[in-house]
């Protein structure tokens, strides 16, 4: 090696090591806030709940989530009040309209009668019709993406080798735009640079071994590969020696799938070396990789999921935690019943979804049903965070369970994470799908009634809304609310233009109707 280029690899060297000296200290000052005195009794008993420690245990960043969260309800209870919340309704105004005819804001009943929805079974895309969607001689796409996206959306793609074709599509690998010897050439490409980048490490495996955030990182692969889908054909047995004498799996063996799952994810690693490997990124590439069983291809799957699912794995925890606000804007929106119900459970913070919304329902459905699952929220088709309405579509399923017999925090949560495996895709699918059109037409109706302009109709400004504040202040020490993003017991209700009570729509609401991903800043 060249001087010049051994000092600008040492250096590099240097600055990962200071990475892995901040993402340790990022773990010690979890740790620290969940033991601070400052933190209120209840929320620490909550906290070291056994179903809490469970998944705390299971992902790093659901105890970094709840280490903010408790520190914010400290700062709360500390100031005893409330500061920056969005509120999208008031519980006065929203009772008493789910209490009365509310007109266009009345309360859907989701269950009666069968729906146009439920009767435009669309039979999953067959590599012979997608086929049939392209020029035979450029190989160019002939129909709309939305049209393409629509009949994925409703319908699925076929098993095989449509999905291996199609996913790379959905995964953005692929340009829509494309002609097929543009995809070849990109192909190749793409396979050169998934070499390059695997042999940047692969080479120089034997200092890598002596770099602490290397072994970190590396370590931490290894462990969450070998417990990733055991269950599922590929991933299962142990029928070649481990390569590494000194892995915790070295005795037990390995097989050559997950070797290549553990190569991905450190190349990975050396791709986004902002991000690096964060727990609950092998739940995401297991199924890719079951899929295509191509590692480069995987890999570039894997890279354009990441694009929309890197915001999950921040070490700030932003992402998540503007998720979560968003579902707590939507549930307060479309169930102020059951959102109620779940204040008084202390249940507002909605961690019980933080696992489904970090790893996208990969542990709540069956294998063939996330497959599904998946392929259709990557059509963006009706929104980009269309997670989120599936979120709402399994709580608006159990509400009458969660209204009449889960009344504390641990209860909502152990009775949402045994929902595990035993969700149905199929009607969860289509109510996600109503509860959004639905949620679109409330939204229109609240704009209309509000006087809302939206930004290029009429002069693109947005009519001042009148607002009166209603209830106290916020909790004493000593009876701490337990909130999230959003409080309904405090803030504002809107007035529409003729004096009728209409939703605040906050920007997380807006943000639902949005088709653009929203990647990580």
């Amino acid at each position: 090696m060249d001087p010049l280029t051994k000092m600008f690899k040492e250096a590099r060297w240097g600055f990962l090591e200071k990475i892995s000296r901040v993402t340790r200290f990022t773990r010690r000052t979890a740790e620290d806030i969940l033991d601070s005195p400052k933190v209120p009794p209840q929320v620490r008993r909550l906290l070291r709940n056994p179903d809490v420690v469970n998944l705390q245990d299971e992902f790093d960043s659901a105890r970094l989530y709840l280490a903010r969260w408790a520190m914010g309800i400290a700062e709360q209870s500390e100031k005893q009040r409330q500061q920056d919340h969005q509120v999208v309704w008031a519980n006065k105004d929203a009772l008493e309209l789910e209490d009365s005819a509310v007109g266009e804001f009345e309360i859907l009943d989701l269950e009666s009668g069968s729906s146009k929805l439920d009767s435009e079974k669309r039979k999953p895309v067959s590599l012979e019709e997608w086929n049939k969607w392209f020029d035979p001689k450029t190989g160019k796409l002939v129909i709309t993406v939305n049209e393409v996206k629509e009949c994925i959306f409703h319908g699925g793609v076929e098993p095989g080798a449509a999905r291996k074709e199609i996913w790379l599509w959905l995964l953005d690998v692929y340009p829509w735009d494309s002609t097929k010897d543009e995809r070849v050439a990109l192909m190749n490409s793409k396979r050169d640079e998934y070499v390059r980048l695997k042999g940047k490490w692969w080479d120089d495996l034997d200092r890598r071994n002596n770099d602490e955030y290397w072994r970190d990182q590396k370590n931490r692969i290894e462990k969450d590969v070998h417990r990733t889908d055991r269950n599922v054909p590929i991933f299962a047995g142990e029928d070649i020696p481990h390569p590494d004498p000194d892995s915790p799996f070295a005795e037990t063996g390995t097989n050559v799938h997950l070797e290549q799952m553990k190569d991905m994810l450190l190349t990975y690693n050396e791709y986004n070396t902002d991000l690096g490997y964060v727990q609950g990124m092998s739940d995401l590439l297991a199924p890719i990789y079951a899929v295509l069983q191509d590692d480069a291809a995987a890999f570039w799957a894997f890279v354009g999921f990441m694009e929309r699912m890197e915001r999950n794995f921040l070490r700030d925890q932003t992402g998540m935690r503007a998720q979560l606000v968003a579902l707590d804007h939507l549930v307060q929106l479309m169930d102020p019943k059951l959102y109620a119900h779940l204040e008084s459970a202390d249940s507002t913070n909605f961690f019980f979804f933080f696992r489904m919304l970090l790893v996208w329902y990969k542990r709540e459905f069956k294998w063939d049903d996330v497959l599904r699952l998946w392929e259709t929220m990557w059509t963006n088709f009706l929104s980009s965070q269309f997670h989120l309405f599936i979120a709402l579509a399994i709580l608006e399923r159990h509400r009458d369970v969660i209204i009449d017999y889960l009344g504390q925090f641990d209860e909502v949560l152990k009775y949402i994470n045994e929902l595990s495996t035993t969700i149905e895709l199929s009607s969860t699918r289509v109510r996600a799908e109503k509860l959004f059109y639905k949620f679109q037409r409330v939204i229109e109706t609240a704009d209309r009634k509000s006087g809302f302009v939206a930004p290029g109709e009429g002069n693109g400004v947005m009519r001042k809304r009148r607002t009166e504040s209603i209830g106290g202040e916020g909790s004493s020490s000593g009876s701490v609310a337990l909130t999230s993003g959003a409080a309904v017991n405090k803030g504002k209700s809107v007035e529409g233009r003729n004096g009728e009570v209409v939703p605040n729509v906050s920007p997380e609401l807006r943000a639902l109707l949005n088709r653009d991903i929203i990647r990580a800043k």
